[in-house]
């Protein structure tokens, strides 16, 4: 299990999109409306956690922290990529690995999303993706220039189709949730 970075954010659902779309996504920045129309088609919905809207063109997973906070990014050996809001019962050490990799106790798949330049961008929602770039030669860069720190983060991965899935762990007396994107195996 590879931690790759924390993401932070202050309320509000992080977005995963190909980057390529994402450079497309005004936020709520400069009086733009996207995020906006994305909170009159979610709020709505009582209990919203995740699904796979459409945004920029594309499929977009929003998915919901459950409040302001941080959320942990890890890489699987699989290649599933996971994205983890957690609260902990203890100190952390290898807890948050343990919650990444664990088996759901509830499992919902949301949809697809495509990934055509090999490139994931995950965003705290009210950001704009104006300076995500849209290809990357590492595993993961942050993304500077953003209203809060550390809350807008490209990632290197495999160029294909993801199925999305909003999971709950428990382990002991730590829970977390979890966006799980699946690369789909041809």
């Amino acid at each position: 299990m590879n931690h790759l970075f924390s993401i932070n954010a202050e309320g509000g659902p992080l977005l995963c999109l190909d980057a390529r779309a994402a450079v497309k996504w005004k936020g709520a920045e400069d009086r733009a409306k996207d995020y906006k129309m994305l909170c009159s088609k979610i709020d709505n919905k009582p209990d919203f956690s995740a699904a796979v809207l459409p945004i920029c063109g594309t499929a977009c997973a929003v998915w919901e922290m459950a409040g302001a906070g941080t959320a942990d990014v890890f890489l699987q050996p699989s290649g599933n990529l996971c994205i983890v809001r957690a609260w902990l019962a203890t100190d952390p050490g290898d807890e948050l690995a343990k919650l990444a990799g664990g088996d759901p106790i509830l499992r919902q798949e949301i949809g697809e999303i495509d990934l055509p330049s090999g490139t994931l961008a995950v965003l705290w929602a009210p950001e704009s993706g104006l300076a995500v770039p849209e290809t990357i030669d590492i595993p993961f860069r942050s993304v500077k220039g953003t209203a809060i720190n550390d809350s807008v983060f490209v990632i290197k991965a495999a160029f294909g189709r993801y199925r999305c899935c909003d999971d709950q762990i428990e382990l002991g007396n730590s829970r977390a949730r979890r966006l799980t994107l699946i690369p789909n195996k041809l």
